[in-house]
């Protein structure tokens, strides 16, 4: 079959190899210039394999069921050197230690208790209880030269700077609508639905050696995270709270000319860098070493309505003409929902 996948980024890109991989003439489109440049490529770059979900037990288990298939797919990406924190506040977490074990065991997830005062670069007196848990990252120079690579051999027809206007679906066998928060453009008027739109930044920084190879995350409320940025010396931190910049409500993400959106690592003013920083103060013992380099912003797409459970599905629908839409929910879910893609067409 002819088919266009539109969309570049993790789960379009994935779609695009399998299907080309499995016989089918795939062209691939995006409207900027090369793949991972919006949400895929601006994250806190963690493979999630469900310890991030404790009141979503679909997302958990979606999540560890798909992880490995993904490391397997993009091995060379993949950093299993870091050392991955989970940590329940003391306060205002929706997620107490005991419930949060009880999860734990309920999925089936590996991990150890440790001292709180094992890692001193957090605040003891602000801390519950740290797990450490089983869980990798991903270096997102190597997946997108990883990604190219396996593009190229699978001779998917590359149309980079392209806008794929809904006009040109009936020129193709499929189209697939991987676009994330663009997914109405290409639906029938009474197919659109309405999505939750965050304008999000993330800045990256400079900190302490002592944070080196260490990912960590405050569960569960309005806190904060650390990750590293791939093999650099530097870590891309988030926040619950402050680093949405702004929430829409809708059928299509209206920009913020403010904001440089989907450009890269930018020194930006207006930011919301300070807010994030004094947030992640709560937890985190920075003793000065936290110098600014610069922040990406994005725009994240989820289902609206859902800050009961936080949940983060991955799902295929197929439309009234000839599209099938992705939704994309975790990073590590994109070559399992590619699989069933392959299956379901």
């Amino acid at each position: 079959m002819k088919i266009a996948v539109v969309g570049a980024g993790i789960f379009g890109c994935t779609a695009a190899i399998k299907l080309a991989r499995a016989g089918h003439k795939v062209e691939l489109f995006d409207m900027y210039d090369t793949i991972l440049r919006c949400a895929s490529g601006i994250n806190q770059y963690r493979l999630h394999r469900g310890y991030h979900y404790p009141r979503s037990f679909d997302t958990a288990i979606e999540s560890s069921g798909s992880v490995e298939l993904f490391e397997d797919e993009y091995r060379p990406s993949i950093i299993t050197t870091n050392d991955h924190y989970y940590a329940i506040s003391r306060e205002d977490s929706n997620t107490s230690a005991i419930e949060y074990i009880l999860f734990l065991n309920k999925c089936k997830l590996s991990y150890s208790v440790e001292r709180i005062d094992s890692l001193s670069i957090l605040k003891p007196y602000s801390i519950a209880s740290l797990f450490k848990v089983q869980e990798n990252s991903f270096d997102v120079a190597e997946l997108y030269l990883n990604i190219m690579t396996k593009l190229t051999n699978e001779r998917v027809d590359l149309r980079f700077g392209e806008v794929f206007w809904k006009a040109r679906v009936s020129e193709y066998d499929l189209v697939i609508n991987a676009t994330y928060a663009n997914t109405n453009g290409l639906l029938p008027d009474d197919e659109r639905i309405d999505y939750q739109f965050e304008l999000c930044e993330k800045p990256v920084v400079s900190l302490s050696p002592k944070f080196q190879n260490k990912s960590i995350v405050i569960l569960d409320g309005n806190f904060g995270c650390v990750d590293p940025y791939g093999d650099t010396k530097f870590h891309v931190v988030g926040h619950v709270d402050h680093a949405v910049i702004e929430r829409q409500f809708g059928q299509f993400f209206i920009p913020h000319q403010l904001y440089p959106i989907n450009q890269g690592i930018i020194k930006s003013n207006p930011s919301n860098h300070n807010l994030i920083f004094d947030g992640l103060c709560q937890h985190f013992n920075f003793n000065d070493w936290l110098t600014w380099q610069g922040s990406m912003f994005t725009v994240r797409t989820v289902l609206p309505e859902r800050e009961h459970d936080d949940a983060r599905p991955s799902y295929i629908t197929k439309n009234s003409n000839n599209v099938w839409s992705i939704f994309s929910g975790k990073i590590g879910t994109a070559v399992k929902i590619a699989n069933d893609l392959i299956k379901m067409i």
